[in-house]
């Protein structure tokens, strides 16, 4: 399977490069880092997890984009609290999110 034809890939990429170019000249780094992190380990573990050999290893790879998933939501939430974010682009961005999320667990149904 090639993971960059993969929608949820692609979504995925896109919001990381969004969120890094939007966070990059951010003044609180730590955050910057935080988001970053995670946003683009989402199709990292994508990529890995449908390139590997094994059920279990592209199930456990999933997983883990999951969890990214879930924190990168945490983490636009959080942006949001503290008005770093407007209520606007929060949601936009949480709706993609959303959507990457709900695709990662169609994708991992689909694989098992």
């Amino acid at each position: 399977m090639n993971y960059e034809r993969l929608w949820v890939w692609q979504q995925s990429t896109d919001l990381a490069i969004e969120l890094m170019e939007l966070f990059q000249s951010f003044h609180n780094r730590p955050f910057y880092n935080q988001i970053s992190r995670c946003a683009i380990s989402v199709p990292s573990n994508i990529a890995e997890g449908v390139t590997r050999d094994s059920q279990k290893d592209k199930r456990r790879m999933l997983i883990y984009a999951i969890g990214s998933a879930a924190e990168l939501q945490t983490q636009i939430m959080l942006a949001q609290k503290m008005q770093w974010l407007s209520d606007k682009q929060a949601k936009d961005l949480l709706h993609r999110c959303k959507r990457v999320y709900v695709g990662l667990h169609r994708l991992k149904k689909r694989m098992e």
